[in-house]
């Protein structure tokens, strides 16, 4: 499993739907896990219950605003994770938006919304962890950016950029 005893983690997208999933399981699998949940959306009864549910099982866990489209805003957050723990050794980004709808009745705005979480957050995550000896960065992309998806044009290709900026898997196991 990815995950160690004693690990530090970031998870972007963290009270979404994958995100959520990817906290729980390593709050089950581990001892002694920090994580801390990244989002854009303020904290509401249902996600401090989310949080209340990883802390039962065991893990330090923290939910901080962050936008992680914004260079300074990721860098920070690496920064104060670095300064609070000591140390970094995984990100996981699931943060994404869905504005579906057909490409001829999409604007520019609605397509910046789609695609600056996955995009841009990655970069930005990237480029923030760059002297961090992380054992992973990983990135949730979907079936969508290799097939398409009607209504989803900005998502698949939100998708493909993750694909395509990430390594193959063999290549991925290697130290950055």
């Amino acid at each position: 499993m990815p995950w160690r005893s004693g690990g530090v983690y970031l998870v972007t997208g963290g009270l979404g739907g994958i995100g959520t999933l990817v906290a729980r399981d390593m709050a089950a699998a581990v001892r002694d896990v920090r994580i801390v949940l990244a989002g854009r959306s303020p904290l509401g009864p249902e996600q401090e219950s989310v949080l209340d549910g990883l802390r039962d099982r065991g893990a330090d866990v923290r939910y901080v605003r962050a936008d992680v489209a914004r260079a300074a805003a990721v860098r920070s957050l690496v920064d104060g994770i670095l300064r609070e723990h000591g140390t970094l050794h995984g990100i996981v980004h699931a943060a994404g938006v869905l504005r579906d709808g057909l490409v001829r009745g999409k604007t520019a705005e609605e397509c910046r919304e789609v695609l600056a979480p996955k995009v841009a957050g990655l970069v930005n995550l990237d480029e923030a962890s760059r002297d961090v000896p992380l054992d992973f960065l990983v990135s949730f992309s979907g079936a969508a950016g290799v097939l398409g998806n009607a209504g989803q044009s900005d998502y698949a290709a939100a998708n493909a950029f993750l694909d395509a900026y990430t390594p193959p898997p063999a290549a991925a196991c290697r130290p950055r």
